[in-house]
């Protein structure tokens, strides 16, 4: 090679590895190109209390989805696991009794809070709870331990109100509007379930004691079934001018159906103190209903039902105070 030849050749490779160079320098590190994730806040510890099963009716009445909210405020306090569960309607026995029987099976709570669907058919389920070691709190709907299919079964423990003694007091107040002798109605509800038998039990005293004529029962416990009873009964009574109904999502139906039709002479009480009849208290197209306070006795079940893990003595019966609600005292919406 000559002289010049050579020159020329080493030339060109110390072009070429300047090039190189300055492409390894330009080029992104691997470092920067593979960034560390964002990291946000931590999320909360998972709770690692006692597990709790809230087994409720259905949540299509707002009223159950206020006992959630109290179980919820009491899972928080005290970190307890808490799982719900709601059957499809307020009637639906045998899907509450699956629930009851899967937890047994597959030991996936420490303790159950039952708002049973029926009074009686319950029974069973809960015995069964107690002897695989699941204590039961009774909510809302107290077992009947008086029905001989009970067989000198002890109830657990219950956190509800005095139904009678409140049903009682919507229907002093629906009375007190209107003349002795009035015709009037009572919309029931679900007759498997002791709560909705007290409540007609108090409501029909108090029409006696204000001499009311009680012309018809009908039951219902849906929105569409309440609609097409008032219906029929302001057919077969069209002299009607009061109905008592045993819940207020019942009452809903039968204002809706009053409210359609221009009816304005037909008083209305009812049973639950929910959002929508507080509001139509307050707008007039109500007479009474009662506040159970729900979110309280949700609190309260979940409360006792960790007592009771914990092995403190719990009463049998916990009690809730209600309100009467009225036009003129409707509370808060």
């Amino acid at each position: 090679m000559s002289t010049k030849l050579f020159w020329r050749f080493a030339a060109i490779l110390l072009c070429l590895s300047g090039l190189a160079a300055c492409s390894d320098q330009d080029r992104p590190r691997v470092d920067t190109l593979v960034a560390p994730a964002p990291t946000g806040p931590a999320a909360p510890p998972a709770p690692t209390g006692p597990r709790i099963a809230l087994l409720l009716k259905s949540l299509s009445n707002p009223y159950f989805l206020e006992m959630e909210q109290g179980a919820r405020r009491a899972q928080t306090e005290s970190g307890a696991k808490l799982f719900v569960r709601s059957v499809g309607s307020e009637t639906s026995i045998d899907q509450q009794i699956q629930f009851i029987e899967k937890i047994i099976a597959d030991r996936s709570a420490d303790a159950i809070v039952l708002v049973p669907t029926d009074s009686e058919r319950l029974i069973p389920s809960v015995i069964e709870a107690g002897k695989a070691g699941i204590p039961v709190i009774v909510a809302d709907t107290p077992l009947n331990e008086g029905t001989p299919a009970a067989g000198g079964f002890m109830p657990p423990a219950f956190v509800g109100i005095d139904n009678a003694k409140a049903a009682y007091q919507a229907v002093q107040a629906l009375s007190a509007g209107l003349p002795p002798g009035a015709e009037v109605a009572l919309m029931e509800g679900n007759s498997n379930a002791l709560n909705t038998r007290e409540r007609g039990q108090g409501a029909r005293k108090a029409f006696t004691e204000a001499r009311m004529k009680l012309v018809a029962s009908k039951s219902a416990w849906t929105l569409e079934e309440a609609y097409e009873n008032t219906g029929t009964l302001l057919r077969d009574h069209p002299n009607l001018r009061g109905i008592y109904c045993v819940s207020d999502f019942i009452a809903l139906g039968v204002m809706q159906y009053l409210a359609d039709h221009g009816i304005m002479q037909v008083r209305v009480a009812a049973f639950d103190g929910i959002p929508e009849a507080r509001a139509a208290l307050a707008a007039g197209r109500m007479a009474a209903t009662i506040d159970q306070r729900p979110d309280r006795q949700g609190y309260l079940a979940v409360k006792a039902a960790l007592d009771i893990l914990a092995g403190k003595p719990v009463p049998r019966r916990i009690e809730v105070d209600t309100l009467l609600l009225t036009q003129t005292h409707p509370g808060q919406p």
